[in-house]
């Protein structure tokens, strides 16, 4: 996934929403049907406080207001994450919107971000089979 990529940040810029994690945050959580093998290989951080983030169904954090109370700051996050599936497929699960409108065209889609998507494109169009952790 991160084979020619040397920054230590990825998407930390973009078009809208404080970079590639932005307006809806994804996030992993057990308890809520991620996988117990999934991996998570990115995470966002340091989303601005001022923004009054809530928890929506599913995990999704978002801007929108949609219940009351700030959740715990550890909630406040977007998970990029990788998992297996049965049929030797796997998926990636990503951020939304702003990781694809708002992150992937910065600099002329030359970016970590971009970098990224097609290292997991090419592996995904590979007919291997990915291996399922026992």
């Amino acid at each position: 996934m991160f084979a020619g990529i040397e920054d230590d940040t990825i998407g930390d810029f973009g078009l809208s929403g404080h970079g590639a994690a932005g307006f809806e945050l994804d996030r992993t959580d057990k308890r809520l049907g991620t996988p117990r093998h999934a991996v998570v290989v990115a995470a966002s951080e340091n989303h601005p406080p001022e923004t009054p983030w809530v928890l929506a169904a599913g995990g999704i954090s978002t801007h929108l207001s949609t219940t009351t109370g700030q959740p715990p700051a550890e909630m406040i996050r977007a998970d990029m994450a990788f998992f297996e599936t049965a049929n030797g497929k796997g998926r990636r699960v990503l951020h939304r919107v702003n990781y694809l409108c708002g992150s992937l065209p910065s600099n002329g889609y030359d970016n970590n971000i971009s970098r990224l998507l097609a290292n997991v494109l090419d592996r995904f169009l590979d007919p291997r089979p990915f291996e399922r952790p026992a």
